[in-house]
């Protein structure tokens, strides 16, 4: 997992329970990295605001990035996931 880039705001932390097998864990967190089965991994930030962000790190010189995909579930439940699509550069020259 990547280091924190956050260290010394004044955004108050995440409180996380994680779930495992029944057993829970409770930490405080100024970022969650999570990686999803298709190995996308991203980060969850809490902002000033109290609002949650979802950011995807990658670098310019990929030759694929990953956008979210969200899916509405129930009235209380959203769906997210992450695909991966080829630079436009990468499709146009056939490769």
């Amino acid at each position: 997992m990547n280091e924190t880039r956050n260290a010394g705001t004044s955004v108050n932390p995440l409180r996380v329970r994680a779930v495992h097998k029944g057993a829970s864990t409770d930490i405080t967190a100024d970022e969650i990295w999570i990686t999803l089965s298709n190995g996308i991994e991203f980060v969850l930030r809490n902002d000033a605001y109290g609002s949650l962000g979802a950011h995807i790190p990658c670098t310019p010189d990929n030759d694929e990035f990953a956008v979210f995909v969200v899916r509405p579930g129930a009235s209380n439940v959203l769906v997210l996931n992450a695909e991966r699509h080829a630079c436009k550069s990468q499709r146009d020259s056939g490769g």
